[in-house]
């Protein structure tokens, strides 16, 4: 998932990925010649500046919520 955010600094461009290990899962799509996976590089590059191919730093996880189920 990716939103737009206005910031004060200009348009940030928030995403969401979910995967069980994010660095192994940038790795392999720095590499996959998967048609899709190749487009997505280049639209990264082309909108974002970000070449996976190089890799990408595993993001620092800041905050985790997960609802507490109530009792019934």
């Amino acid at each position: 998932m990716a939103w737009i955010q206005p910031t004060p600094m200009g348009d940030l461009c928030v995403v969401y990925l979910e995967a069980d290990d994010l660095v192994t899962m940038f790795g392999c799509l720095g590499s996959s010649q998967d048609p899709f996976d190749v487009w997505f590089r280049e639209q990264a590059r082309e909108i974002h500046g970000i070449d996976i191919d190089d890799g990408v730093p595993a993001p620092e996880l800041l905050m985790s919520f997960e609802a507490i189920p109530t009792a019934s």
